[in-house]
C-alpha cells in the first residue's frame, strides 16, 4: 500500500467491537496528559515568562522636575476649588509585585476629580495616585 492510497482515508471506526472495549476514545481535554512527560523543563516556561516582563527601576526626581509636578499639582487644586473641570496627563510608577524596587511607568488621562494633600493622592477619573509615584503631570 502506498501513501497516496491512504492519504485521503477516513481513519478508522471501532464500532461495539473488541477494539473498542478494550481502548476506549479518550476525551480531548485529557490528550495533553500523554505528553506531559515531556515537559522536562517545567520551571522554564515561569522563569522566561518573568524575564519577559519589562520593568524599570523607579526614577528619583530632580528638585527642578518635583518642582514642576508640585507646581502642576497646585495649579490642579486651585481649579478644582475653582470648580472647574481639569483633564490632566499623570505619568506615574506601579511597582512590580515581584521585583523589589522595580515595576513600570504608566499614564493616565481624563478628569482630574480630586486631590488629598492629608493623604497625598490625586485622583483621575476613578484612578488614585500618590505624590510619591508620580512622575510627570500635564495639564
Amino acid at each position: 500500500m502506498y501513501y497516496n492510497d491512504i492519504i485521503n482515508e477516513n481513519r478508522p471506526q471501532h464500532n461495539n467491537d473488541a477494539f473498542a472495549a478494550k481502548h476506549p476514545r479518550m476525551p480531548v481535554s485529557d490528550r495533553a496528559k500523554i505528553f506531559s512527560a515531556f515537559a522536562a523543563l517545567r520551571t522554564h516556561e515561569p522563569t522566561a515568562k518573568q524575564r519577559e516582563r519589562l520593568t524599570v527601576h523607579k526614577i528619583e526626581l530632580s528638585p527642578d522636575d518635583a518642582q514642576c509636578v508640585s507646581d502642576a499639582l497646585v495649579l490642579i487644586k486651585e481649579r478644582l476649588r475653582l470648580g472647574e473641570e481639569t483633564c490632566a496627563a499623570v505619568t506615574y510608577f506601579v511597582p512590580d509585585a515581584e521585583r523589589v524596587g522595580e515595576g513600570i511607568y504608566t499614564t493616565v488621562k481624563g478628569v482630574a476629580r480630586k486631590i488629598n494633600e492629608d493623604m497625598g493622592y490625586i485622583k483621575i477619573e476613578d484612578k488614585s495616585i500618590l505624590f510619591a509615584d508620580i512622575y510627570r503631570v500635564s495639564i
